[in-house]
């Protein structure tokens, strides 16, 4: 068939009721055909009439079955491995009811990579970088304005986006993230009913996990209890229904931080020792910071406050990840990106 080739994986275990698929005659039933780069877009009439052959003398091929390229959008849970299964990878999870700061996060940690090297380390690639920019629009187009805003996520599904870093930018291999996003009112919904939790369940595949506290709700002392007893409701219910395993590294992340420096909120007594109390057995590691990633002023705190030390603890230890599945090899260029 004109434009399509065979791959020359030696091994295709992909099967079809029970039969191998290599060699069959239909190339467009096997997932591994690609389109020739050198033929691909030929017209196939324009080229059999400069050959002296009628366009009717030789048919086009009829292409049932395409490969998806990346769109730059943010990954579903089922393209993940199209990461995951090339590259060692810290997956990421970020969590925290709704306006806690989730998606302000994200857009500001891609920002800072934009302005250059950030916390030592390099900006590498990304394969979501229109999920990037699409969180990061409402925060620029609120520019003039004294305070940020992002546009908040929507989805009852979570969704990831990926960065590709470097600690030395001449480096071969790159530390790939993916981390989470999902709505805050699935999180908010999953402390008090069990089927909305269990949808986290995929959570327990994690290197890491930041929940997020909205450092304005802290700000009435009268109410200050009640934020902090939800989200240790959420925590509970998490590792009483094995979201949260021992093996998780947990951040317990207060945001707005700058709003709650102006009253001298006491971090120490109010979140660091109750939930150190409560918690600290039931984690690899449990860690809290304080984060005010878009200040409101910029006197004290600077864009990004905070995301330094995060950063810290996403990329601890990669090297100790196991590595990605092995892939057989492949003459397709989307396999031939490198990051």
């Amino acid at each position: 068939m004109a434009g399509l080739k065979k791959c020359d994986q030696e091994d295709c275990t992909v099967k079809k009721d029970g039969k191998c698929l290599e060699g069959i005659e239909d190339l467009t039933q096997c997932p591994h055909f690609y389109l020739d780069e050198n033929i691909a877009g030929l017209d196939v009439d324009s080229a059999a009439e400069e050959n002296g052959q009628g366009p009717s003398t030789i048919q086009k091929p009829v292409i049932t079955n395409t490969f998806k390229l990346f769109k730059g959008e943010e990954f579903k849970l089922d393209e993940l491995t199209q990461v995951s299964y090339r590259y060692p990878v810290n997956k990421i999870f970020i969590l925290g009811e709704q306006d806690s700061g989730k998606t302000t996060i994200l857009a500001t940690l891609f920002e800072m990579f934009q302005v250059g090297v950030f916390n030592k380390l390099h900006f590498a690639g990304s394969l979501t970088q229109i999920g990037f920019e699409k969180r990061c629009f409402y925060s620029r187009l609120a520019s003039a304005n004294s305070d940020y805003d992002t546009e908040r996520t929507k989805s009852d599904e979570f969704r990831f986006l990926h960065l590709a870093l470097k600690h030395d930018p001449n480096a071969k291999k790159a530390l790939h993230l993916l981390i989470s996003d999902i709505a805050g009112e699935k999180v908010q919904r999953a402390k008090g009913n069990t089927n909305d939790m269990k949808d986290l369940e995929i959570i327990t595949d994690s290197v890491h996990i930041s929940y997020i506290i909205d450092g304005e709700k802290l700000l009435n002392a009268r109410t200050v209890q009640s934020v902090l007893t939800q989200a240790k409701t959420f925590i509970r219910k998490a590792i009483d229904e094995q979201i949260f395993t021992k093996s998780i590294r947990l951040s317990i992340i207060v945001s707005k931080w700058d709003v709650l420096d102006e009253i001298n909120f006491d971090f120490e007594s109010l979140i660091v020792a109750p939930f150190t109390r409560d918690f600290n057995n039931s984690f690899m590691d449990l860690s809290f910071l304080q984060i005010a990633v878009r200040p409101r002023t910029f006197v004290k705190y600077k864009l990004g406050h905070g995301l330094s030390k995060l950063m810290d603890l996403w990329t601890v230890k990669a090297q100790d990840l196991p590595n990605p599945i092995a892939l057989e090899k492949s003459t397709r260029m989307i396999d031939k990106l490198i990051f």
